[in-house]
């Protein structure tokens, strides 16, 4: 919450944030305010930083209605889809229909992640964080056999991510300095609540 306050100053929204007990490695952000980010995040990040990165990508999705974009979005395909394809078999409707919420998805995933950056260069946070953990999840999909197909995938593919955030970086004037949390203690409290 704190990482947040700094990160949502000036808002128009009140953001409230919340840990799941969840494993996997994920963040989301909800219409309104609400970032929820799963324990597995908090275990995999080294440095209350790449955590910070991880907020600053979920608030810009807030920020910028992507919710309500994606929603737009939905409803446009579906009625383009019921008046050129007339009577399709549903499985190709929804294969088209999920082909074109994916483009867009990447899209909003990566304007959130420039938002982002530059939300931790307004709050003084040190921006290498949001760069580090795309790095380190990326190995781990190396490690596992790969990203799979950009084309499927609702994300960008991650070395663009950490390419274009390493490249924006250089240009963002930041008086960032270490948030200076005992990152361990909170990886002990919450695995502790978890137990």
């Amino acid at each position: 919450a704190d990482i947040g306050a700094r990160l949502t100053k000036g808002s128009r929204y009140q953001y409230r944030w919340y840990v799941s007990d969840d494993r996997e490695v994920n963040a989301y952000a909800l219409p309104g305010g609400i970032v929820v980010v799963n324990a597995g995040m908090i275990e995999k990040a080294d440095s209350a930083e790449e955590l910070a990165g991880v907020l600053a990508h979920e608030v810009q999705h807030i920020e910028h209605r992507h919710t309500l974009q994606q929603m737009i979005h939905t409803a446009g395909w579906a009625a383009v889809l019921a008046v050129a394809l007339g009577d399709v078999s549903a499985i190709t409707a929804i294969v088209i229909h999920q082909l074109g919420n994916l483009r867009n998805s990447r899209k909003l995933e990566s304007q959130a992640d420039v938002e982002g950056l530059k939300a931790l260069a307004r709050a003084g946070i040190p921006l290498a964080g949001m760069a580090s953990l795309f790095r380190k999840l990326q190995a781990e999909q190396q490690r596992r056999g790969g990203e799979g197909a950009a084309l499927l995938s609702s994300h960008p593919a991650t070395a663009e991510r950490i390419a274009e955030l390493e490249q924006l970086s250089s240009t963002l004037e930041c008086n960032c300095r270490a948030l200076g949390l005992d990152w361990s203690a909170v990886q002990v409290a919450t695995r502790e609540w978890r137990a």
